[in-house]
């Protein structure tokens, strides 16, 4: 996945992210995780800012933030991600 973040494959971004939080292939990295979910939020994909919503909501990889998480979950479900509007 790390050739095709780093060519900006918003999807291989938001793999990673999936990598660090589920040790998949390293260490667990919550940090690395929400960092790695962030950019493809922030690149337009809507599954990215649903995972910034979930880590928001739980802390995990930075700072528990539910009324940030709660626009996050509203970009994602304006973005067409249907699992959003139920969060």
């Amino acid at each position: 996945y790390q050739r095709a973040a780093d060519l900006g494959y918003l999807s291989a971004i938001y793999h990673l992210g999936e990598c660090h939080e589920s040790a998949i292939g390293m260490a667990e990295d919550p940090a690395g995780a929400f960092a790695w979910y962030k950019r493809a939020a922030d690149g337009g994909l809507a599954k990215g800012a649903w995972a910034v919503g979930m880590c928001l909501t739980n802390g995990y990889g930075v700072e528990s933030d539910p009324t940030a998480a709660i626009a996050w979950f509203e970009r994602a479900a304006k973005d067409g991600l249907a699992l959003a509007e139920f969060q």
